[in-house]
C-alpha cells in the first residue's frame, strides 16, 4: 500500500513568508541581547567609516553569492546525504529547476527506509541554517547570523515535510515524490 505526503508550493511558500518576519525578529533580538555592544552607535558608526567602499563594491557579490552558492549548497545537501543510502549512488540523484514555482529541487529515484530519507530531508537545514546560527550565537558574527537565518528559512518545506511524517513507523520505505514537494510512503508488506 502507498500514499502521498505532499505540500503545495504556494502554500508553503506563503508559511514561509509568514514566518520570516517572527523568526527574524526573534532570533534578531536573542542575537543582540547576546551582543549588544557590538551594535553601539560608535562601533556600527566605526566599522562604516572603515569599510564603506569595500561595502559599497563588494556586497551585492557577497549577498549574490551567498544566496545562490547556498541554494546549490543545499541541494547538493538533499542528494548527498540520499546516495549514501542508495543502491547506485549519485546516479539515483537528479538535480533541476521548477520555473513555475522558482524552486530548485533534487529528486532521489529510489526508495529508501524511512530514516535515511529524513535524514537527507533535514541535512541543509542542520548544516546551512542551525549549525551557522549556533556559530553566529557563539562567535557574535553577524554575517553568518544572517546567512543562518536565511538558510533555516529556505529550509521550511523540508521541516514541514518532516513535520508530516513524523509518526511513520521507521519500518516505512519513502520514495521522493517525482513531480511534487513530497513523498510517497510505503507500507511494508503484510
Amino acid at each position: 500500500m502507498k500514499r502521498e505526503v505532499v505540500i503545495n508550493p504556494l502554500k508553503i511558500n506563503l508559511y514561509m513568508a509568514l514566518l520570516f518576519v517572527p523568526t527574524v525578529a526573534v532570533m534578531g533580538m536573542l542575537f543582540y541581547l547576546c551582543w549588544h555592544n557590538q551594535f553601539s552607535l560608535a562601533n556600527v558608526r566605526l566599522y562604516m567609516q572603515e569599510n564603506v567602499d569595500w561595502l559599497k563594491a563588494m556586497m551585492p557579490w557577497i549577498i549574490l553569492g551567498s544566496l545562490l552558492g547556498g541554494i546549490i549548497a543545499h541541494e547538493l545537501l538533499h542528494g548527498l546525504t540520499w546516495a549514501r543510502f542508495t543502491s547506485n549512488g549519485i546516479n539515483s540523484i537528479r538535480f533541476g529547476f521548477i520555473w513555475k514555482a522558482l524552486t530548485p529541487y533534487c529528486h532521489c529515484t529510489e526508495a529508501l527506509p524511512i530514516k535515511a530519507y529524513r535524514l537527507g530531508v533535514a541535512m541543509p537545514g542542520i548544516a546551512l541554517g542551525i549549525l551557522p546560527l549556533v556559530v553566529a550565537f557563539l562567535a557574535g558574527h553577524v554575517g553568518l547570523f544572517l546567512f543562518g537565518i536565511m538558510f533555516t528559512i529556505a529550509a521550511g518545506g523540508d521541516f514541514a515535510i518532516l513535520y508530516l511524517i513524523r509518526q511513520e513507523k521507521s519500518n516505512m520505505m519513502v520514495l521522493d515524490h517525482p513531480h511534487k514537494i513530497g513523498c510517497i510512503i510505503f507500507s511494508p508488506a503484510q
